[in-house]
């Protein structure tokens, strides 16, 4: 979607934020140019895209390792989550309905174990994005977007597990819980990581 005056404004978000580099600003101005002296919002999304792609490759080649770094932290806390989830929320439940227990009858009981696994993955998720962010405080944009995709690409992640057309409920507070918890781990990271420190 682009306004009058002015290009798409999800490309030129991408621009500013997903490209780095000394001939960054540079290359916004010529792209602003060329776009307001006729070129079209397509031809504007190709060279965004583009220049896009090119500062990720050159990411990738000068913090590649740091990135790998700060991914596998990351995962590693997720992985945390899911034994504790295994471990506990999985076999709790299981090992109550063949052994009953006095407070393991009612509603109330089932709801918060619900509710305190909830609480639990948010807690999790968020300092997996916490710890994204304080080891590639430079790029946290790219090292969230890059995690991500190899959740995505993951099959031992539970969302992908659960139905793609029709998800039970349990899988959708599942989906909102661990997004929620990670942007807030990430955000309050990039924060608080990023406030100037007093000197003495």
């Amino acid at each position: 979607m682009s306004s009058p005056g002015h290009p798409p404004r999800l490309a030129s978000w991408m621009l500013r934020r997903l490209t780095a580099g000394p001939h960054a600003e540079a290359l916004e101005g010529d792209l602003l140019e060329a776009w307001r002296g006729g070129r079209g919002n397509g031809w504007y999304w190709r060279q965004v895209l583009v220049a896009v792609a090119a500062s990720l490759w050159r990411l990738a080649r000068s913090q590649g390792p740091a990135l790998a770094v700060a991914i596998a932290a990351s995962w590693a806390v997720m992985l945390a989550w899911f034994a504790l989830n295994n471990s506990l929320f999985e076999v709790l439940p299981s090992y109550l309905r063949n052994h009953p227990h006095p407070y393991s009858h009612g509603s109330v009981f089932w709801i918060a174990l619900f509710a305190g696994q909830a609480f639990v993955r948010l807690l999790m998720f968020a300092a997996s994005g916490a710890v994204l962010v304080r080891i590639q405080r430079a790029h946290p944009l790219v090292a969230s977007a890059a995690l991500l995709t190899t959740a995505s690409l993951w099959g031992f992640v539970p969302w992908k597990l659960a139905p793609v057309l029709d998800p039970p409920m349990h899988a959708i507070i599942h989906y909102l819980t661990a997004l929620a918890g990670f942007v807030i781990g990430a955000i309050l990271a990039a924060k608080f990581w990023r406030r100037p420190t007093l000197s003495r």
